[in-house]
């Protein structure tokens, strides 16, 4: 769908693809948690979903705080400078942010070759400049969008944060939480989540089917790896982490989550939320015992 001079307008309509779609840029299967960072609208469409991961240090301030994850990082986003619209955590689901507001999530700036404008950074993507200071990573990422020339041709806008809505994925470590298989770092539950989410958003925004091929569903490290690659913190050349997608062994199952996106496609959104709540309830159980 393109730009529209009315705002999100054309988004939360009347109109909805799928039965209970999201309204009012609110979901209707996320528990909603009050934000207390103003955001301001966002100046079009909700173009796509942008898929984060939380940083260790969750994890470390849940162990010294002897508080959940999930607990730490809804208290850190609701008024952090870089925020989100949702949280999928390792207890359930979560909205702090109406999906219509605009937040920062993707930084544009600091990075591989330093710190650059936005401008500057969007004109090293266009360049292909980002390819000759990361070939490593450029050859994973290339290998996954096929006929892209860089991150900034897998959106419209000038800037990701204007076109993406945010989930971050509260990644499991120190003794929390539960993975869905050996090499990666979060649990079946939140790869459902992921696609519920873009399925309330597509049924919203009237995404076109097989969205989940397309630039609409990507990850932080696909729409901005200068800042997402090698060692957290010291970005350069090497494997993806946020949230791990380009990595020789990936930390989340990409492929999972477009299946996903398909059956709750097939099966209805009401039975893949219904779905969802029963895995959450499992990895309580799990963890209980």
């Amino acid at each position: 769908m393109g730009r529209s001079s009315r705002g999100a307008a054309l988004c939360f309509g009347e109109w909805t693809r799928y039965p209970r779609a999201m309204q009012e840029g609110f979901s209707n299967y996320a528990e909603r948690v009050a934000d207390l960072k103003r955001d301001k609208r966002r100046d079009g469409d909700v173009f796509g979903l942008a898929v984060h991961t939380s940083g260790s240090g969750i994890l470390r301030r849940a162990r010294e705080k002897g508080h959940s994850p999930d607990k730490i990082a809804l208290d850190y986003y609701d008024s952090a400078t870089y925020s989100t619209h949702f949280v999928a955590g390792h207890e359930g689901l979560y909205q702090l942010t109406d999906v219509r507001e605009h937040v920062k999530h993707i930084g544009y700036t600091k990075g591989v070759d330093g710190k650059l404008s936005g401008s500057q950074r969007r004109a090293w993507y266009h360049s292909g400049k980002w390819a000759e200071s990361m070939p490593e990573f450029a050859a994973r990422w290339r290998a996954a969008w096929p006929g892209k020339a860089s991150p900034s041709s897998l959106h419209p806008g000038k800037y990701p944060n204007g076109d993406y809505v945010a989930i971050e994925l509260i990644p499991a470590g120190l003794g929390y939480g539960r993975t869905f298989g050996e090499s990666y770092r979060y649990s079946l539950a939140q790869h459902v989540a992921v696609a519920l989410v873009a399925l309330e958003l597509a049924g919203a925004c009237r995404w076109p089917d097989d969205f989940e091929h397309t630039g609409r569903l990507a990850s932080h490290e696909d729409l901005g790896p200068h800042g997402r690659v090698g060692p957290a913190g010291n970005p350069r050349d090497g494997e993806g982490w946020d949230p791990g997608r380009h990595r020789a062994e990936p930390w989340i199952a990409w492929a999972m989550i477009q299946e996903w996106i398909r059956i709750g496609r097939r099966m209805g959104i009401d039975e893949l939320a219904g779905l969802l709540e029963v895995l959450y309830e499992a990895d309580a159980d799990a963890v209980s015992d």
